[in-house]
């Protein structure tokens, strides 16, 4: 798996906002300005974006969730 292919999977709304977020270094007002949405939905978009990218790693990589693994 080529390196940020999870992120590039993502379907867009959560993708975008990963994007801009922590590749770009945008701030919550920043990148909520930059996407038109208000920063309450850009932090929903975020939390769900990387719940996404941990049950796809998790389920590449072979290792446990971080809620099974407590």
């Amino acid at each position: 798996m080529e390196r940020g292919c999870a992120v590039t999977r993502l379907p867009g709304k959560y993708r975008d906002a990963v994007v801009l977020f922590y590749f770009h270094d945008m701030d919550l007002t920043q990148a909520a300005g930059s996407l038109g949405i208000p920063q309450g939905t850009l932090k929903a978009r975020l939390y769900r974006g990387r719940a996404l990218l941990e049950r796809k790693l998790s389920t590449i990589l072979g290792s446990p969730r971080r809620a099974e693994a407590t």
